[in-house]
């Protein structure tokens, strides 16, 4: 998808959705290790798609060890394009927190650059909403 979008996505620990939440884990959330690692170990997907640490041109803000805001550079590889969102001119904001059973939930916004003013608070709407129904199944 390219152009302006807002998608927001739940991936669960315990389902196929395991694979997008190690991924993240791994660029965004050092205290999950040793469940990426127990993901890697499954064999289902290669070793070589779980890097460790983040994508050297995302710009994070991490809010706590769970929670963490993001940049995705225009045209550039990183957590923004672990969406549907392809890359394309203009950056991918977002955030991801990952919960305490180890659901992922990520919010991935790319706007014009005219309506760029709108991205702080469809973020904090994203984890307002997350923190009046959190995910923990």
């Amino acid at each position: 998808m390219t152009g302006s979008a807002v998608q927001l996505t739940l991936s669960l620990e315990g389902t196929s959705g395991r694979f997008l939440v190690a991924r993240v884990a791994a660029r965004l959330f050092p205290k999950y290790r040793a469940f990426v690692r127990r993901i890697i170990r499954e064999g289902v997907e290669s070793a070589s798609d779980f890097p460790f640490g983040p994508f050297p041109h995302d710009f994070l803000t991490r809010r706590s060890n769970d929670d963490v805001e993001f940049m995705t550079p225009a045209m550039m590889d990183g957590i923004g394009a672990y969406s549907r969102l392809s890359k394309d001119a203009d950056p991918i904001y977002g955030l991801a927190i990952m919960t305490k059973a180890r659901n992922l939930v990520l919010l991935d916004v790319r706007t014009a650059r005219e309506q760029r003013q709108l991205i702080p608070a469809i973020i904090e709407a994203a984890r307002s909403q997350h923190r009046a129904f959190p995910v923990e199944q």
